[in-house]
């Protein structure tokens, strides 16, 4: 790859957290198109899964999903996108990222999942 086309990756995927953040599901769904995983993850290991849901981007974390983001994918501080999405108290988030599947680690004693569901309402 040329350093030229490099840059040009690396500006794809930092546009793609900015996407997120702000939800622009229409951008979000260009850059995916072009190859970009949807589990891409910043320098702070956050996803852009956990950067939309922590923002309350509703529709942007359902396209991620969609994709195949990975509900289960924590940062480099340990937080999943549920752990966000409870903390900011967003009953509807969380119940996407419910929905989605979050799934108990092999030989973990419980999961957040576990406990934010007890806390949201059907």
């Amino acid at each position: 790859m040329s350093e030229a086309a490099e840059r040009n990756a690396l500006e794809l995927a930092r546009s793609a957290f900015d996407l997120a953040r702000s939800g622009d599901v229409v951008g979000l769904r260009r850059i995916l198109d072009l190859g970009l995983s949807p589990d891409a993850r910043n320098e702070r290991g956050d996803s852009l899964l956990m950067l939309a849901s922590y923002h309350g981007r509703l529709d942007a974390t359902a396209l991620l999903l969609s994709r195949g983001a990975s509900p289960d994918l924590a940062n480099d501080a340990g937080q999943t996108p549920l752990a966000g999405a409870a903390s900011r108290e967003t009953p509807p988030m969380a119940r996407l990222l419910l929905d989605s599947g979050p799934r108990r680690r092999p030989g973990s004693c419980g999961s957040h999942a576990d406990d934010v569901r007890s806390h949201v309402r059907p």
